[in-house]
Formats: C-alpha cells, sequence, structure tokens
C-alpha cells in the first residue's frame, strides 16, 4: 500500500511495485490495483454474468461502486478499450436477462435482436400490448406473440416444437399428407391449385386424391382425368 512518505504503490493483487505516476486504481475500500489486474477482474466478471463485482481481494467483499465501474469503463485513456460496445452490450443484456428469469411477469421480446421485454398486464386479452422497442404485437395474459385464434394455453403448447407439429396436423385437416414413398414419408399441406403433387425431398409426381406415382407429370393428369374426371383446381404448399 503507498503512504505519503513512499514513492511508489504496490498492486494488492498482485504485489507487484506500481509508480505513483504510473497506471494503477484506488477503490473506495482503499485497495490499490494496478489497472491490468483490475481492468482484467471486471472483464471476467461482467463476461460470467456477475453482474455485483466485488473486489478482488477475497477478505475485502465489499463491491466496486457503479461510479467506479463507469469510470473504469468509460474513463479515460487508461479504460478497458478493447472491446468497449461489447462490454457494455454483455452486461446490458445479462442484466436485463436477469431481470426478466428472476420475475415470471416479464419475457424477452421474441423478435430477433430486439432488446424490448414483454410485461403482463391486466385487461381485455383481445387487446394486444406492443413492445415498446420493436412494436411487436404480444397477448397481456400470456406474453406469447398475438394469437387471436387460440387460447393462451395452446399458444404456449405451440411454442413446444413437438406440440406445435401436432396442432399444426390437426388444423390443417387432411390439407395434410405424407409423400406416398415410404422410404421418402416428407409430409406436405395443400393450400389451392390443381391435385398433382410433386414431393420436394424425393420429387415422385403423385395424385393428391389417392396417391398414385409417376416419375413424371404426364401420367398423373392422364390418371385423374381417367379415375377421377377432373385434375382439381388446387395448389399445395410443402414445409
Amino acid at each position: 500500500m503507498f503512504t505519503e512518505s513512499q514513492k511508489e504503490y504496490q498492486c494488492t493483487c498482485t504485489g507487484s511495485e506500481i509508480a505513483r505516476n504510473n497506471n494503477f486504481y484506488r477503490l473506495h475500500c482503499g485497495h490499490v490495483f494496478c489497472r491490468t489486474c483490475l481492468n482484467q477482474c471486471i472483464k471476467s466478471s461482467i463476461n460470467n454474468a456477475q453482474l455485483l463485482i466485488e473486489c478482488p481481494i477475497d477478505a475485502c467483499k465489499k463491491f466496486i461502486t457503479p461510479a467506479e465501474l463507469i469510470d473504469l469503463v468509460l474513463g479515460d485513456d487508461r479504460r478497458l478499450k478493447d472491446i468497449d460496445a461489447e462490454k457494455l452490450s454483455i452486461l446490458g443484456n445479462k442484466t436485463k436477462d436477469a431481470v426478466v428469469a428472476a420475475n415470471p411477469e416479464l419475457k424477452n421480446c421474441i423478435t430477433a435482436d430486439c432488446i424490448g421485454i414483454y410485461s403482463k398486464e391486466q385487461g381485455d386479452t383481445k387487446i394486444l400490448k406492443r413492445c415498446t422497442a420493436c412494436r411487436r404485437s404480444y397477448c397481456r395474459q400470456c406474453l406469447s406473440g398475438a394469437h387471436e385464434r387460440r387460447t393462451c394455453e395452446k399458444a404456449l403448447r405451440a411454442q413446444i416444437p413437438e406440440e406445435s407439429l401436432k396442432m399444426w396436423i390437426h388444423e390443417a385437416g387432411d390439407r395434410v399428407k405424407h409423400c406416398p414413398i415410404k422410404e421418402c414419408s416428407w409430409m406436405m399441406e395443400k393450400g389451392e391449385g390443381c391435385n398433382h403433387m410433386q414431393c420436394p425431398k424425393c420429387s415422385i409426381h403423385f395424385c393428391w386424391i389417392c396417391g398414385f406415382t409417376s416419375e413424371e407429370q404426364g401420367p398423373i393428369y392422364g390418371h385423374m382425368m381417367s379415375d377421377h374426371e377432373d385434375i382439381g383446381l388446387e395448389n399445395y404448399v410443402s414445409f
């Protein structure tokens, strides 16, 4: 430690001497560190989502104050300069995530790269709320995206991949079929257009009505006219 009669500081962390006019920093707890040690400590804490950063001396237990963190991160030329924007972004995002994780009334906005937070609010569920950052609509009761045709329970189930697939198949009804080639079995949804289909996975051509298959589309149209007397008027959308 430094006294007025001494010419040098001593880094409390490493014990190495630091000239009085060199790179040192004294925390409010009284401990003095070389900038290299203190900057590394802060950088490591931020990257590990440690939002309350203690003095590096184990026996101290006092926290580095917000003012000190601001000075060390955004201060003079001796500050942490290598990843300023990244450090602040990491600290901000992890602070936000910690707040959201601790409060069931909150949820991060589902829009990619949005910093907004959804919050629950009493009221008519038909009246949607909007993210204050990206303006995306969401349900004030379950915090899912807008789901006018579904209950909150179904909307939450739809966020589970397996449940979402089951719900899609159920809601699509006879508009969903598998490729008639068993080795393929690609799932397709039919929208508008004729009943000639081509599997986007194995490329087989087939009749949507009965599953008749062919390597080429010509025989499919011939089959539909002879067996079904019509080619239909529906197209399909495949997934």
